[in-house]
């Protein structure tokens, strides 16, 4: 255990070795409490956490079972950071590869992959001026050696490529041959060790395998060949040719090539299968079709594609005056990328596929001599590189990228001893491994990178204003669980949901805001008639009595309804009449009794509080009323009595 935890210092120097215990809580400014802490069959010393301000904190639990103290971080994030996104980078496992020249890994699941190359067993039968490693295989599950296999234990070899078939997976080698000619061979075999297919590709001269795809049943193969006889005898032309190959998984005896090239020695640097067809970055030297539709040089670097038919599709030639290192194709959609790096300096070429149209991005490590890159392509682009500084101090630089290649984020650790990267592993839930070979130590390590991202979503409706948080963890989003909700029935204002997002021994809380319309049937300055019920959501007092919504009122008056909210009230002024009778001009001006249910700041007692002024206003309009009505009732009675005076007189005329 000793041993491993040195081994870790090393090569993670400024990387976070979890704490065996309890998982560690992050959570965000005015969110989490010491609730948060209680954890059953540990009993908690005196915490000393600022739940209010953003920081660092540990906390210490006693463990009764295990007589012991174990501790427990708190992180409590400002929201722009982890809105930004916050990012974690551990070991969680290694390998030994002593003797082994590793070439890529391959993934089953989290827990299975295959491990594949050359491997120097110490035994050399014969002389050469390569490698003296045979081609090797090995199966890890759950971080350990299931079994290993040598494909030649006399002829010095290795498996250059693998890709997953229905079966297990195939992989693609070159090995010597007994006049120490260069034979391709091609091999699919499961977990169990068993082999479903095997074939091996030959020619009198030189061959070199490159790469290999499965694609519904057929196994493509992609190299180069210097042979014209034999497995190769009426399929090429000239020598040095780059070839495709196709074999059947279900009927052993097909196969079929196609070779193209000019006249020199022609080089593939890879190739990619994308929508059926089959794409080549490659090097054409000397004369033949492949003509530098940039200038008259005769040794340039091209794309081309071949049609699903495997005639060809078009080329197009890259500056041949552009140097480049490791470069390899990705996919990104419907489009093909070629990503390259040189000192300081990473370049992506963005390329339709047609053919047609190019752009370029390119991505600058300052005061860095990069070494290797990795790319990665699922919900979001990541790139991965091993750089070294002027003091021959080694990084680790992640960056995170959107479809359109805008950077999401960076993030660089150090890392003391690292040589190169092997493929990325993301499984559906997120979690992403990277293989980093160590040729100091002899180590493979697998490297888990974590980025925890915040998002906000304002969603309103006619009840509630809602501010949901979403958790993404590598981009995919993660399941929340409902610690707790202080919503009361019918509310109004502000309130809140805290959730628990759980994973990879964190603990995140997070809340969920709503904000609550009013909802009443009351408005301020309103006249209402006698048994009218308001109808309201949250606390609420009439004349500072507490009431619920409903209850109606049958008194004449004057009121003031106020509605209460977690932070904030609502206050309603209104009158109640008998609107169902003629109105009567009262005698007195009724005497006011309303009563706030908040007390006076000055006093700290309950003291009346009402706006006057419009109270007064009503009375006046009332009076006004009044004296209208008597105005026009003493004119219809003079009216009748002049009527009668003028009639009689004429009677007696």
């Amino acid at each position: 255990m000793k041993r491993l935890f040195i081994l870790i210092v090393i090569l993670l120097s400024s990387f976070t070795v979890p704490v065996f215990g309890l998982e560690k809580i992050i959570t965000l400014p005015g969110v989490g409490s010491d609730a948060l802490l209680e954890e059953e069959g540990y009993i908690l010393h005196q915490p000393q956490v600022d739940w209010e301000e953003a920081g660092s904190y540990q906390v210490e639990y006693y463990a009764p079972s295990l007589h012991s103290t174990i501790t427990r971080d708190i992180e409590v994030l400002s929201k722009n950071d982890l809105l930004a996104g916050v990012e974690f980078l551990s070991e969680v496992g290694q390998a030994d590869i002593s003797g082994l020249y590793v070439k890529n890994c391959i993934y089953i699941s989290e827990d299975e992959y295959f491990l594949y190359g050359g491997k120097d067993t110490g035994y050399h039968p014969y002389q050469t001026q390569d490698w003296t490693c045979f081609p090797y295989l090995a199966f890890y599950r759950d971080g350990f050696l299931v079994w290993e296999k040598y494909f030649s234990a006399q002829r010095y070899g290795y498996i250059k490529d693998a890709c997953l078939t229905e079966a297990g997976i195939a992989i693609i080698g070159d090995y010597d041959t007994p006049s120490q000619k260069r034979n391709i061979f091609v091999c699919e075999i499961d977990s169990n060790q068993s082999i479903h297919y095997t074939r091996e590709i030959s020619g009198s001269n030189d061959d070199y395998a490159s790469r290999i795809f499965h694609e519904d049943g057929y196994l493509y193969l992609y190299g180069k060949t210097r042979s014209t006889d034999l497995d190769y005898y009426c399929f090429t032309y000239t020598t040095n040719d780059i070839y495709i190959g196709i074999l059947s998984l279900t009927d052993h005896s097909y196969y079929d090539f196609r070779l193209f090239g000019n006249e020199g020695d022609d080089l593939i640097y890879d190739a990619l299968r994308l929508n059926g067809r089959s794409y080549f970055f490659c090097r054409f030297r000397g004369e033949g079709y492949y003509y530098n539709k940039a200038s008259y040089m005769r040794d340039y670097d091209a794309i081309l594609y071949l049609k699903e038919d495997l005639y060809l599709g078009d080329w197009i030639s890259l500056s041949e005056n552009e140097p480049r290192i490791d470069p390899h194709f990705f996919t990104l959609g419907d489009k093909i990328c070629l990503v390259s790096y040189l000192n300081d300096k990473i370049t992506i070429q963005i390329i339709d596929a047609e053919l047609e149209n190019i752009s370029e991005k390119t991505i600058i490590l300052p005061n860095q001599n990069i070494s290797d890159c990795h790319i990665l392509v699922n919900e979001s682009l990541i790139l991965a590189t091993i750089s070294t500084d002027d003091r021959k101090q080694k990084s680790l630089t992640i960056f995170r990228f959107d479809d359109d290649f805008n950077q999401i984020s960076k993030t660089t650790s150090k890392i003391a001893a690292a040589n190169n990267l092997l493929n990325f592993y993301q499984d559906h839930q997120g979690h992403l491994i990277i293989p980093v070979v160590s040729l100091v130590q002899n180590q493979l390590y697998f490297l888990s990178y974590e980025n925890y991202r915040l998002e906000e979503e304002e969603v309103t409706n006619a009840d509630y204003t809602k501010y949901s948080t979403n958790l993404y963890f590598n981009n995919k989003n993660v399941e929340k669980v409902l610690v707790k909700n202080d919503i009361p029935e019918n509310p109004f204002g502000e309130y809140r949901k805290l959730y628990l997002y759980r994973l990879n021994n964190r603990e995140f809380y997070l809340e969920d805001v709503y904000n609550f319309h009013l909802k009443t049937n009351i408005r301020s300055h309103e006249v209402y008639d006698i048994g009218v019920a308001p109808t309201f959501n949250g606390e609420d007092y009439l004349n500072g009595k507490r009431i619920f919504s409903g209850t109606k009122i049958e008194e004449p008056g004057h009121y003031v309804l106020e509605i209460l909210s977690a932070e904030a009230v609502e206050t309603l002024v209104f009158s109640v009449q008998n609107l169902s009778e003629d109105p009567v001009c009262p005698e007195t001006t009724p005497s006011l009794n309303i009563v706030s249910v908040f007390p006076n700041e000055d006093e700290g007692e309950t003291t009346p509080s009402i706006n006057l002024s419009k109270i007064q206003t009503m009375q006046k309009m009332t009076s006004g009323l009044y004296i209208i009505f008597s105005g026009i009732a003493l004119g219809i009675l003079g009216g009748i009595l002049l009527t009668k005076i003028r009639f009689k007189g004429r009677k007696h005329a």
